[in-house]
């Protein structure tokens, strides 16, 4: 039964990544760099610089970086000292990285109780130059922290499963 639901979850997240987050950073990235080349035109050639368009790409940032945050973590990308760990706990290396995604896991779940706190909070507010909702900045939070959890768990999971394996 674990084996049909990692199997499941990793048909999904695989999904997930290739139709949604892949294409999402595309565009978001895209739209980043057009928007900062027409900001530095306007600004350096035109002498008019435009009032929205660093704070657009900064909300634009805040989503690419948050989306991504999950892939990451399922690939081993986000920062770390693997290294370090092979050389200090040699055999228990496998245990101490599963630890490591389940403490991350929980520090991604209170961003993301904290990421609905703030962006219920924010939520009759405006930004100053675009005059956007501010929960659609906000909302990236935890957005993003249920990204990485999803991720989190099922790279745990497929450890304990192979530690598991490699047992038997």
């Amino acid at each position: 039964m674990v084996n049909r639901f990692l199997m499941a979850g990793d048909r999904f997240l695989v999904w997930y990544e290739k139709w949604l987050i892949k294409p999402a950073q595309i565009v978001l990235n895209s739209l980043m760099t057009l928007f900062i080349l027409y900001s530095v035109f306007m600004r350096y050639v035109l002498n008019k610089a435009p009032t929205w368009s660093e704070e657009l790409t900064r909300y634009i940032m805040v989503w690419a970086a948050l989306l991504g945050m999950g892939i990451a973590s399922r690939y081993n990308k986000h920062i770390g000292l693997s290294e370090l760990v092979v050389k200090l706990w040699g055999k228990w290396t496998n245990a101490v990285h599963t630890l490591g995604d389940i403490l991350s896991a929980l520090f991604w779940l209170l961003v993301f109780v904290t990421g609905i706190s703030m962006t219920l909070m924010v939520a009759p507010q405006r930004s100053p130059s675009m005059n956007l909702p501010m929960w659609i900045a906000y909302l990236a939070v935890p957005v993003g922290s249920v990204c990485a959890v999803v991720e989190l768990v099922f790279v745990a999971l497929k450890r304990v499963k192979a530690r598991r394996e490699s047992r038997s």
